[in-house]
Formats: structure tokens, C-alpha cells, sequence
């Protein structure tokens, strides 16, 4: 099953300023990861890091959503990757 981060990567390719915007937008607090990482807490109990590098001549850009390690304590597998759906779609079709 394809990750849902691609909604992200494919939105913000060349605009890492937009991503920053839509995150801060969403209430998300910066975090020294990746080009431009924020977490969002879902939950008291679910934190959740979503993490973007920008496209340069080399690779394209890329993003990945990060979990507590406490989340299989919280949610099954299926309900994280709908979580997981979620959160790179909301990133991903804000208008930044």
C-alpha cells in the first residue's frame, strides 16, 4: 500500500514556504527535523511529526509522517494508517 505522504511532497515540490505556511496554519509547532518538520498533537496521547525535504537536483522532494512509539499502544494498524491519510491530506490540499 502506497504512502500517503506523497500528497504532501507532490503538493509542496518547490514551495517549502507554503508547507511551512499551511502547517503553522494547522497549529503545527516547528521541530528541528528535515528541511521543515511540525508535530501535531491528535490527541493528549498521539503525537504525530510530519517531516519535508525540498526537491534539488538530485532527488525529489519528500516527506514522512512520524509516530510516538505509543501509538500501537493507542490505535491499531489500521486506524494509524488512516490517521496517517488524513493528516498528508489535509497537508496536502490546504491552500498554503
Amino acid at each position: 500500500m502506497k504512502s500517503p505522504t506523497y500528497l504532501i511532497s507532490r503538493r509542496y515540490s518547490g514551495d517549502i514556504d507554503g508547507f511551512r505556511k499551511c502547517c503553522e496554519q494547522l497549529d503545527g509547532v516547528p521541530s528541528d527535523m528535515a528541511d521543515a518538520a511540525y508535530a501535531f498533537k491528535i490527541t493528549p496521547r498521539i503525537p504525530v511529526a510530519v517531516l519535508y525535504w525540498e526537491n534539488d537536483d538530485e532527488f525529489p522532494a519528500e516527506s514522512k509522517i512520524l509516530y510516538d512509539e505509543s501509538v500501537t499502544e493507542h490505535l491499531a494498524s489500521d486506524t494509524i494508517f488512516a490517521l496517517a491519510v488524513d493528516v498528508c491530506a489535509r497537508i496536502g490540499k490546504a491552500a498554503g
